[in-house]
């Protein structure tokens, strides 16, 4: 019997906890019936439902939805600072390209059209310092989070569901995602391209249409660029970790991996062609292979695998592994 000590964790409600603030004040400048902008700085509050798309066009807003709903989009305009929305409900937000400082809290999301549930495009300026945390977002034909140029970002205790992909990281650097959920995507549940620095941190992507965590190679330089820490890969239909060829920086640090898998070449961890690549006490369970690699991947310490159709492919470790029976096996370094 494995022992394995796997942080787990008790994933976050999304709440609307209505509150209007005495320092708010209500908004009422915009049509119910047809939406419209808030231009001047301010800390708002909604105090009815509004039936279109509200665009904000001032930096240093707080916009509190006040549990109301909107049903169209909420959109930041271009190189805006300090622009806070929180505690509601719409279908989409969007934040533009040069603005600094932006957070969406408290926010449910349910894009019905191919708009990502949040976006953040920040060409031909990046968006820097932008924080997403207590949504739960998606989107029928487009991703739940779509992040492309961004600097500085914290995505915390977010769930991203029933969507194209559930988090997009694209040429992004600098992030933190923490505690976040993504399942029943049609595609991946997590996709990051060329990009830096990004760290994931108790995360779970399960029960998605190809793999549960997906990197894409170009400009990962450096060992710790991207980490996976403590993360889980359950149920996903391809891999459950996955890295194209060319990949250079990972590391995969006490993260399970299990019931990933339909033919027998997907893996609960797969590495193409990758340089400094590290495994550490990573579990493999019951996936069609446990741990792959077309071209050599190491260090790797500690690991197992457990009861996958082929435990592991040669080519994976720089350290031939231990007890290789059918069932189980450990790898180990020789110090």
């Amino acid at each position: 019997m494995i022992q394995k000590k796997i942080m787990l964790f008790l994933f976050f409600g999304v709440g609307l906890n209505a509150q209007g603030g005495t320092a708010a004040t209500q908004l009422a400048s915009i049509d119910p019936t047809a939406g419209g902008s808030i231009d001047s700085a301010g800390s708002y509050y909604l105090g009815y439902p509004i039936a279109g798309d509200v665009t904000i066009n001032a930096s240093e807003v707080t916009l509190d939805l006040n549990g109301q709903v909107v049903s169209g989009e909420i959109s930041i305009s271009g190189s805006l600072e300090n622009v806070t929305i929180t505690n509601g409900i719409a279908q989409n937000v969007t934040v533009n390209d040069g603005c600094n400082n932006v957070t969406f809290s408290r926010l449910t999301l349910a894009s019905s059209t191919s708009s990502p549930g949040i976006s953040a495009v920040g060409t031909p300026l990046p968006i820097t310092n932008l924080t997403i945390e207590h949504v739960s977002t998606q989107s029928v034909m487009g991703d739940a989070c779509s992040l492309v140029s961004c600097q500085n970002i914290l995505i915390a205790d977010t769930i991203c569901t029933d969507s194209v992909n559930g988090i997009v990281i694209d040429t992004c650097s600098d992030g933190q995602i923490v505690r976040c959920y993504m399942s029943n995507n049609t595609l991946d549940g997590v996709n990051v391209s060329a990009s830096n620095r990004i760290t994931f941190m108790e995360c779970i992507s399960a029960l998605n249409g190809t793999n549960g965590f997906s990197l894409n190679p170009m400009f990962f330089t450096r060992t710790d660029d991207i980490v996976f820490f403590n993360c889980i890969a359950d149920g996903n239909t391809t891999h459950g970790f996955f890295g194209e060829d060319a990949l250079t920086g990972l590391l995969l640090d006490n993260c399970l991996a299990q019931n990933n898998g339909t033919n027998d070449e997907d893996a609960g961890y797969f590495v193409g062609l990758g340089l400094n690549v590290e495994v550490q006490e990573c579990i493999a369970f019951n996936n069609k292979t446990g741990f792959s690699s077309s071209g050599g991947v190491g260090p790797a310490t500690s690991n197992y695998a457990y009861k996958n159709d082929i435990n592991y492919t040669p080519g994976f470790f720089e350290v031939s592994p231990t007890d290789t029976d059918a069932q189980f096996w450990r790898n180990i370094t020789d110090t």
